[in-house]
């Protein structure tokens, strides 16, 4: 259930935008407009707003104040089009996104979406009778793509090639630089649990993005699996937690591998392998000291 703080909110939001004469269409979308998995009372609140001059909301911000307490906000800009990240009083988050209302024309003409708009939108300011012409959302997954055979290796390159590197990282006590490369190699994972279940399943099969309802896409022994691949800022904990990912990825990659039809580069993770475990199993009789030399 949506928090009702975060429908005032929009409300409001949706009243300063009808009386600026600039803004043309606003559209709502994101979790709130999700028809699978629909937001809950933690959801963001997500505008995207076609203008016919977007100069106005950048020189002069004080228009983020209309709508109750402003603790504070990001501005971003994503190619020609500025973002602002509004954070308001309650821990109410808004995501506003200005476009170009030749943008919106854009769209209407070609019969496209925004990738945001894929999973559910909803139309609150149409002042010129254009934005209705956009074309409904899916009521399935967005299609995914399968990769190609040089997409799946680089996943497998990049992954065996960052282990190695959290190994030594982890061998020299430099803990964040292991949890920040770490995450390097977590993405390369993700990739490969995605296209894994895909291969399972079929390639309309949701895998959703970012790691979003992961629990709901795995199968249980993966997601099991999962929950020893990450450790704590020590470490015995971080090799644990990095022979446990480098298990997953070895099993999960090889199946992988076999759905596809692609081949497996089983040297580099033997070899990756025996050399972590080398590293590991020195530093276990060892118990050295920390170190923090870099390189």
């Amino acid at each position: 259930m949506i928090n009702p703080n975060l429908k005032r909110l929009e409300q409001q939001i949706i009243d300063w935008a009808t009386t600026c004469s600039s803004i043309r269409a606003a559209i709502v979308c994101g979790s709130t407009e999700r028809q699978v998995n629909p937001g809950d009372e933690w959801a963001d609140l997500d505008f995207e707003i076609y203008a016919t001059d977007l100069s106005e909301f950048v020189k002069d911000t004080a228009w983020l104040n209309h709508f109750g307490t402003l603790w504070t906000h990001l501005q971003l800009q994503e190619d020609d089009n500025p973002v602002f990240l509004a954070l308001y009083n309650g821990a109410e988050k808004v995501d506003f996104h200005f476009f170009n209302v030749k943008e919106l024309q854009h769209l209407v003409d070609s019969q496209q979406l925004h990738d945001s708009y894929i999973r559910g939108y909803r139309l609150v300011i149409d002042k010129d009778n254009l934005a209705v012409k956009l074309p409904s959302f899916l009521s399935t997954p967005p299609p995914f793509t399968r990769p190609s055979e040089n997409e799946f290796a680089f996943q497998v390159n990049a992954f065996w090639y960052g282990a190695l590197y959290v190994a030594k990282q982890i061998r020299r006590r430099n803990l964040w630089v292991v949890k920040f490369r770490d995450w390097t190699a977590k993405q390369s994972l993700l990739k490969i649990l995605e296209w894994h279940a895909q291969t399972t399943h079929q390639w309309n099969y949701d895998t959703w993005h970012d790691g979003h309802f992961m629990s709901q896409w795995l199968d249980a022994s993966t997601w099991k699996a999962l929950q020893f691949t990450f450790g704590e800022f020590e470490y015995d904990s971080s090799w644990r937690a990095l022979l446990a990912t480098m298990d997953l990825f070895h099993q999960v990659a090889i199946e992988t591998a076999h759905g596809l039809g692609y081949s497996y580069s089983l040297d580099l993770d033997n070899q990756v392998t025996e050399y972590v475990k080398s590293l590991y199993q020195a530093d276990n009789l060892s118990h050295s000291p920390i170190r923090q030399n870099a390189g």
